[in-house]
């Protein structure tokens, strides 16, 4: 049997840079242990195993050379699959989970690479699920580290402040598995339109640079720059969520208990709602994103 100690992989939370990451924005992205896969042997029936041996023709027939194809057979032949909590099409990770699993066992040379390299690899992986990836979630599930994206590109692991005051962050569950693809294009297309693409790149890019300064600085104004941030995501992606959502953010910026954005592309899924309240309750099926479990 092909002996191959699997390492636990996280799930990701992108707290920070929905498609701002992709023009030359600041990212903070966070690795999320609430949800986390292994590689396990013996699934031969599981989709996950069908998913892997597909994603292995990908990678041969596009002569991709990082992956020790000889082990990776051998393990696909004992039924190698994916043993996961992350849920599938939530903006959670799963398909980069999945991929940097995939490299931490069966990369070549991977130990030699600097984060920009590594991130590049894992890109070209995860495009089998995207039609294009970044490399930004796999790298954060493969180092297990909160990585700081800067606005000249450079990728910093860093620490989040060890308290956050009054700040609780949840995951806002939908329940509708996430259309991302038609989002992304939508925004793509709207980013075409001079005027729209002037003044994203003019208001909305400092203000998510703000909101991560102020965010890891922990600044006062934090509270008053998320809301900003919040109404500029509301009025840019409202076409893309469902009539609850609309109404539970309006709701958020009319009380100012909590203010919701995007928890990666939108359109279904997990969105993430920040209060600055300390007696706020949130509703039971939201889940709270606790310092032990990310960063």
């Amino acid at each position: 049997m092909n002996q191959v100690n699997f390492e636990t992989v996280p799930g990701k939370v992108l707290l920070f840079g929905e498609y701002s990451i992709l023009f030359k924005s600041k990212g903070l992205i966070v690795p999320y242990n609430g949800f986390s896969g292994t590689l396990k042997l013996n699934g031969f029936h599981t989709e996950s195993h069908e998913i892997i041996k597909a994603l292995r023709s990908y990678l041969m027939d596009n002569n991709f050379t990082n992956i020790d194809f000889d082990k990776l057979n051998m393990a696909i032949d004992e039924g190698l699959y994916f043993d996961s909590s992350i849920p599938m099409g939530q903006g959670m990770g799963s398909s980069a989970a999945v991929t940097a699993a995939l490299v931490k066992s069966y990369g070549l040379n991977i130990d030699s690479m600097d984060s920009l390299e590594l991130k590049n690899i894992l890109g070209l992986i995860e495009s089998y699920f995207h039609g294009k990836s970044s490399g930004f979630d796999p790298l954060v599930c493969c180092l297990n580290n909160t990585l700081l994206k800067t606005a000249s590109g450079a990728v910093e692991s860093i620490s989040l402040p060890k308290t956050r005051g009054e700040i609780s962050i949840y995951l806002v569950p939908t329940g509708e598995e996430r259309k991302g693809a038609k989002v992304i294009a939508d925004f793509m297309e709207k980013m075409k339109n001079e005027v729209f693409s002037n003044d994203y790149n003019k208001d909305y890019i400092p203000l998510n640079n703000s909101c991560i300064d102020s965010f890891l600085e922990q600044k006062a104004d934090l509270s008053s720059t998320f809301e900003q941030l919040s109404i500029s995501q509301f009025s840019i992606f409202k076409d893309s969520m469902s009539p609850e959502i609309k109404s539970l953010w309006l709701r958020g910026l009319e009380c100012k208990d909590f203010f919701l954005k995007l928890c990666g592309a939108g359109g279904g899924g997990f969105y993430l709602a920040f209060s600055f309240k300390k007696e706020f309750i949130p509703p039971i099926d939201w889940i709270e994103l606790r310092l032990k479990d990310i960063g």
